[in-house]
């Protein structure tokens, strides 16, 4: 499936839609790198802030995820309202794991290419990870005001790559990524530097918690 993450959560039925749709392409793509039942899988539908899908491991195990694409090569962590207090995004989340898909380069054959650089983190260390840099000044955030349109968000900006020690992911993928606009190939990883360490090490993830 192509995703556009532009298209996506727009406060539109189409958004909506688009977005479940793009959901369950991350879900698939997840489930077929690791040890997941795609059967079991299940997309939750509209607003529903503790997860995007459920789905089982082999020894019927449910376990929950986020899912977050963007076009950009940063990530903004809502963490609060526009009001910077009343808690939404990661700290009304209840998954057990966040998907986060973004725009970055990889090295594939020694040339430098645009994918979609998918990332799986422990939703309780993304939370400590963003609560903690919500008062660190070396942290940049954005404050999006309540409008007409909403009640706005208060975020952190994750820099996957910078801060990689202080927050390693589990699990990591690329896909194929398209530019004008920023289109993101979910149907199978392509073979990178990165997908080689994803067949190396994705046998190993343990889904306890």
């Amino acid at each position: 499936m192509i995703v556009i993450p532009t298209e996506l959560n727009t406060g539109t039925n189409e958004g909506y839609k688009k977005s479940e749709q793009a959901e369950h392409a991350a879900a698939l793509l997840l489930a077929s790198k690791l040890d997941l039942d795609v059967n079991t899988l299940d997309i939750t539908k509209g607003f529903f802030p503790d997860y995007d899908f459920l789905i089982e491991d082999l020894q019927k195990k449910e376990i929950t995820f986020e899912v977050k694409y963007t076009s950009k090569r940063d990530i903004l962590i809502e963490y609060a309202r526009g009001d910077g207090t009343t808690p939404s995004g990661i700290q009304v989340n209840k998954s057990d794991y966040t998907m986060l898909i973004n725009h970055q380069s990889a090295n594939s054959n020694s040339k430098w290419i645009d994918v979609g650089k998918i990332r799986l983190y422990k939703t309780s260390m993304l939370l400590d990870w963003t609560m903690n840099a919500v008062n660190d000044k070396r942290y940049w955030k954005k404050i999006y005001k309540r409008s007409s349109t909403g009640p706005g968000s208060a975020n952190v900006l994750l820099k996957p790559k910078q801060h990689e020690a202080e927050l390693p992911h589990l699990w990591v993928g690329d896909v194929k990524c398209d530019d004008k606009p920023i289109t993101y190939h979910m149907d199978k990883l392509i073979t990178s530097s990165s997908a080689d360490y994803v067949e190396q090490t994705l046998l190993k993830l343990d889904w306890n918690f």
